[in-house]
């Protein structure tokens, strides 16, 4: 009886946790590893340093649409898979083959999406020039360097534009305040 008990006890818990695992942890599908990728194309710091031509922007961009199709279907087939392997934990007798089956499945899925998003970074350093690849090595060094750089621009232009809005302020409240000494001394 204890037994049983702990059987089912250690099944649900395995259950719960893909459950759990799957909803909070980790987002299904391409989305993932779209985010993961970093697209140094959106960044315009690191597009005026590599100065691109439009026919490598074009390959580029060809590139990245040829991915972001291939995460899709391989997203909405990892989708499918974590359902079903799902619906494997909630039958009443747990066929264990066919669990492993789709674990296996799923992490077939993922480690394409992977070797694809990689593959994708190798294919577009591939297009620039070798003193474009330099740059952008540069940038990629250290990332989190290039982002607290990137953060300090924001920051920076985000407090000019508070001092410039303070001044554009106290300029109308000086004016203001003219018009009103103004007006009180022409009324008496």
């Amino acid at each position: 009886m204890k037994r049983k008990f702990w059987v089912l006890f250690i099944v649900l818990m395995l259950w719960l946790s893909v459950l759990y695992g799957d909803s909070k942890v980790r987002s299904s599908g391409a989305v993932a590893y779209q985010k993961k990728i970093i697209d140094w194309m959106q960044n315009q710091q690191i597009v005026k340093a590599l100065d691109l031509s439009t026919a490598q922007w074009k390959k580029i961009s060809r590139l990245k649409g040829n991915l972001q199709k291939k995460l899709i279907t391989l997203g909405a087939t990892l989708s499918i898979k974590k359902i079903e392997l799902k619906g494997s934990w909630l039958e009443v007798n747990l066929n264990e083959v066919k669990i492993r089956k789709h674990v296996d499945e799923i992490a077939g899925i993922q480690t394409k999406m992977y070797k694809a998003s990689e593959l994708y970074r190798l294919d577009g350093i591939k297009i620039l020039t070798t003193k474009q690849q330099q740059v952008l090595k540069r940038f990629r060094t250290n990332p989190g360097e290039l982002m607290k750089r990137i953060d300090a621009q924001q920051k920076k232009k985000k407090d000019a534009d508070q001092k410039k809005r303070k001044r554009e302020k106290e300029k109308k409240d000086k004016e203001k305040a003219k018009k009103g000494t103004g007006d009180k001394t022409s009324t008496k």
